[in-house]
């Protein structure tokens, strides 16, 4: 999370913003290989529900359970999981 201050002299008063920059998480489904190298390094982002494919964990998902939107605090997680997985189906943006 990144902290901006904003001084504004003409209203006299300090505006704090924060920003969350995050990043686009994908995973390429119908390549994977059920192996939860993925969950092992990220458990916080990646689950594999049985059955099905690795997806990500509802509380970053978008469209659909294999993309979303991570926040950047996460990045070294989400790096770990893409470069465990030895099929090579997840990507970040």
């Amino acid at each position: 999370m990144l902290k901006f201050t904003l001084n504004l002299k003409f209203y006299k008063r300090e505006v704090v913003i924060f920003v969350v920059i995050s990043m686009k998480v994908y995973i390429k489904q119908e390549e994977c290989i059920f192996c939860e190298s993925c969950v092992s390094s990220c458990p916080e982002v990646f689950v594999v529900v049985p059955g099905k494919s690795s997806t990500i964990v509802e509380k970053y998902r978008g469209k659909n359970d294999s993309e979303g939107e991570v926040d950047t605090n996460l990045k070294n997680c989400v790096e770990s999981a893409v470069d465990s997985c030895p099929v090579n189906i997840i990507s970040i943006d």
